[in-house]
């Protein structure tokens, strides 16, 4: 992670959500905020092991990026959410005999 430097800026800080939609050789591109604007990010500015679908939180300021994080939270409830579907398709496979096949 890099951060960039704009000098005391605490007050001006925003959070906004984001997530990984592609990843090429030198840049990433997100989708941040609630309106999932698009942007480009380079990948040195990224999370080491990042991929498609990663949930991220993005450090503005005055509408810069200059910090960006993984959403540990964003990420674990959606493991568990994948997590309690499959057990509910395991489940519907066991109760009635007939395998679900997705795809």
């Amino acid at each position: 992670m890099i951060e960039v430097g704009f000098g005391d800026m605490e007050s001006n800080r925003e959070h906004q959500q984001a997530v990984v939609a592609e990843l090429q050789v030198d840049r990433a591109t997100v989708l941040l905020g609630e309106l999932q604007e698009t942007w480009d990010f380079p990948m040195e500015m990224l999370p080491s092991r990042v991929e498609i679908g990663t949930f991220l939180t993005v450090t503005m300021v005055h509408g810069r990026p200059v910090e960006v994080q993984v959403n540990h939270e964003r990420e674990a409830e959606s493991r568990s959410g994948l997590d309690t579907r499959l057990a509910r398709l395991a489940r519907y496979e066991q109760l009635t005999g007939h395998e679900v096949r997705i795809g």
